[in-house]
This record gives C-alpha cells, structure tokens and sequence, in this order.
C-alpha cells in the first residue's frame, strides 16, 4: 500500500488528477439526485447539531442511519468523497504549479 501511496504523490499528471475531480464531482451529483433536497437539508442540520454536542440530534442521526441502510450507505460515500476533494484539488494544483515550473511559455 505505501508504494500505491507514493506512487500518488509523485504524480504530476494534471490530467488525472482533474479527470479524479470530475468523476468524484459527478459521483456527488448522482448521489444527491437520490436523496430528496427537503429531507437533506434536515439531515444536514441535524448533523450539524449533533457536531455541535445536541444529544437529540445525535440520537436522530443515528436513528435515520440505522433504520435505511440504503441512505447509510449514501451518506458515507457522500462523506467520504466530501473528505477527499481537498486532497484531489491539492494534487491538481501542485501539477500545475510543477508543470508551469518545469515548462515555462516561450
């Protein structure tokens, strides 16, 4: 697995690292097109309640996670990708930066 990792971060591809944000991009949109926005927008602030340390709120969001495993299994991944588009922009832009570095207009 570290070499995976190490492989990752020597890349420079611009290419795959916009192609990675545009997947994750479109996988988002699908995922919410499968929830309905009044429901979400509830959920979002439930669970910013429950970050805020609203015990109610922790116990709905765990209750409306266990009770549909299909929306649990949305809600992570839709985590998930939220985690990890920081991380994919950096890469992009550090590419970029390498690239323009590296092959500077004539």
């Amino acid at each position: 697995m570290t070499d995976k990792i190490e492989d990752l971060k020597n890349n420079i591809n611009e290419e795959h690292w916009a192609r990675l944000i545009d997947d994750f991009d479109q996988r988002i949109a699908e995922l919410h097109k499968n929830i309905d926005f009044p429901s979400y927008s509830d959920w979002s602030l439930s669970a910013l309640q429950a970050l805020q340390g609203d015990q109610g709120a922790k116990l709905t969001m765990e209750n409306l996670q266990n009770n549909n495993e299909e929306l649990k299994h949305s809600l992570d991944e839709m985590a998930m990708l939220y985690l990890i588009q920081p991380m994919l922009r950096h890469y992009l832009y550090r590419s970029i930066n390498h690239n323009k570095e590296n092959n500077p207009p004539l």
